[in-house]
């Protein structure tokens, strides 16, 4: 695996670039020249082509974009033009796409603009930081590009760690925040974690750091302390291969030309792997190995949940606690839509006064796309499924409308049956066998029902009577399930929003039996759950305000549920999903 250190700020502004070899430590060699000499660039890469980002040129800020192939040796070539000239920026990157964020052109930048690395052009906009921002690290996975710290006015050192997901375009979201507020800092990453390293930071009006922290790749949160560099640096840079991260030259004294490197799966100092073959700062690193490279986290995740928040949609790991992150966006923004999933695919269906499906797919996420449409367009609905067949239930104006679609495979819904009852704003679980609606709501009232019934999901036909809820409710009552046990959480009683959690035997028929509560009195809330555990999200509590509040329950148990984390947004008018289900 090879880095590559481009461009940079010795006694002039560099043309520069050398690479190492990130598995063997030793001095870098040199590997070529830029198109135009530049700093405060950012480097983006796939496996075999690096692309460095607009620059100052020593006397003015220059939009110029140029690309090498990392293993070939020679001379940068001309690829394209950022959208907005401008330098002291930073980038991230995965196997298709290259962003760079921030920067400054007379006053600090909020562009995110991005390329097809594989594919020559200019840089489209791809969104904004939260906020203008300069002199900020940028490092990946495969699916978020993570911007953190960086200058938000001339004397602030900032704290923010912002992230987008790189499938959909649009503005950065929060992450958390870094231990100490930095800017002028280097970060790399691998698939799985980021580390940030260097910088000046806010202690005694501006100090050279030698702080190095990390974040998890999976979960959004606060960094925390990795270690510390050989020794402080400002204005470093830093990539890595799938194991090793490499930072190298800034300034502390003089301009440096030290490389230094830690094995990111530990944590622990820095320690020393060579020389740049210029000493110099404000110079961009790529590589062929960095984290936007590797698998995926997803990956690694096998309780996904996912909660429909539109525009975006975000996920969990439901097996652990931790706040949500934005995975992709709507390809139709909807609302009050009904949801089903296999192991593979997590669908919406309707949503105000539409019949659109859409779909995504677990293991990659990204943007949805179209999948089909329902046998009549309607929203608050419910859904439930199996591996096989996913159901949609039910809907505003009493309907009594159940129809269903085979997941793997897009297309139109079919008629399945009707419900017992017609009405709106039910909840749904499902075992492999059995799903579930409960509760919802007859028009024009309010009239709040406490009917449960259920269907044989292999067979289609009209519902069955499985008994009744321990309160009738709708907007909601939101259900999780295991293989054998459905348990239905909040609501609307159309006096008070609830916070009962009630749950049935799957197997059997009968009454709904008390469970616990959730933490929030809550309706319109979404769930998702594991054959294990229940996670509720989102919702409008007692004063009508939207929440971002999550809580779960172990579904075998009973008791009240726990703080499980944070949306990214407070939202209600939602729904959920997961990869494994008791319908699964």
């Amino acid at each position: 695996m090879y880095a590559l250190f481009a461009g940079g700020e010795s006694t002039i502004t560099e043309n520069t670039i050398d690479y190492v070899n990130v598995a063997s430590a030793g001095n870098a060699t040199d590997f070529g020249d830029l198109t135009v000499q530049g700093m405060g660039m950012g480097g983006v890469s796939s496996s075999t082509r690096g692309v460095f980002g607009p620059r100052y040129n020593g006397t003015t800020w220059v939009n110029t974009l140029d690309y090498v192939t990392i293993a070939a040796a020679g001379n940068a070539t001309d690829f394209g033009d950022s959208s907005v000239a401008r330098y002291l920026l930073n980038a991230a990157s995965n196997e298709t796409r290259g962003l760079w964020g921030g920067g400054y052109n007379g006053s600090s930048s909020n562009v995110i603009d991005y390329i097809t690395i594989a594919t020559t052009g200019n840089a489209a906009d791809f969104g904004d930081l939260t906020t203008a921002n300069r002199e900020l690290s940028g490092l990946q996975s495969p699916v978020h590009g993570v911007f953190a710290g960086g200058a938000t006015s001339a004397s602030s050192y900032d704290t923010r760690i912002d992230y987008v997901v790189f499938a959909s375009t649009g503005n950065a979201r929060d992450w958390g925040d870094l231990t100490l507020g930095r800017d002028r800092l280097a970060a790399a990453s691998n698939s799985t974690r980021g580390v940030m390293a260097g910088g000046v930071d806010s202690s005694g009006g501006g100090t050279t750091s030698n702080i190095i922290d990390y974040i998890t790749l999976s979960s959004a949160g606060n960094a925390v302390d990795f270690g510390d560099l050989t020794g402080p640096r400002s204005r470093p840079t830093g990539t890595s291969s799938a194991t090793r991260a490499v930072f190298a030259g800034g300034y502390y004294g003089s301009v440096r030309n030290e490389i230094e490197s830690v094995e990111i799966a530990t944590t622990g100092n820095a320690v020393d792997f060579g020389d740049l073959t210029v000493a110099r700062q404000l110079l961009n690193a790529c590589s062929n190995g960095h984290g936007g490279l590797g698998a995926s986290p997803l990956a690694s995740i096998s309780n996904i949940g996912v909660t429909f928040n539109s525009p975006y949609y975000e996920y969990i790991n439901i097996a652990s606690t931790g706040n949500a992150l934005i995975a992709g966006k709507y390809n139709v923004v909807v609302d009050r839509i009904g949801t089903c999933s296999s192991t593979t695919r997590g669908l919406t269906g309707g949503g105000s006064g539409v019949d659109y499906i859409q779909y995504m797919t677990f293991s990659t996420m990204g943007d949805m796309l179209d999948f089909g449409d329902l046998t009549v367009a309607r929203s608050l609905l419910t859904g439930f499924g199996n591996s096989t067949r996913g159901i949609f239930s039910g809907g505003n104006n009493s309907s009594n409308v159940m129809d269903y679609v085979t997941i793997a495979s897009a297309g139109n819904a079919t008629d399945f049956g009707d419900l017992t009852v017609g009405r709106g704003s039910p909840g749904g679980a499902a075992s492999p066998t059995r799903g579930i609606t409960s509760g919802g709501v007859i028009a024009p009232g309010p009239y709040p029902q406490n009917v449960i019934d259920y269907v044989t999901i292999a067979s289609a036909g009209n519902a069955t009577d499985f008994g009744n809820l321990t309160l009738a409710r709708y907007d909601g009552p939101a259900g999780v399930s295991s293989s054998t046990r459905a348990a239905f959480g909040g609501g609307n009683t159309s006096t008070v929003k609830s916070n009962v959690i009630d749950y049935i035997t799957i197997a059997t028929t009968g009454n709904a039996t008390d469970f616990g509560d959730l933490t929030v009195a809550r309706s319109y809330l979404a769930s998702m759950s594991s054959t294990t555990r229940g996670v509720w999200a989102a919702g409008s509590n007692s004063s009508n305000a939207s929440v971002n509040t999550m809580d779960y329950v172990t579904i075998a148990t009973t008791g009240n549920a726990a703080d499980f984390g944070d949306l990214t947004i407070s939202t209600q008018q939602t729904s959920g999903v997961s990869n494994c289900h008791g319908g699964l």
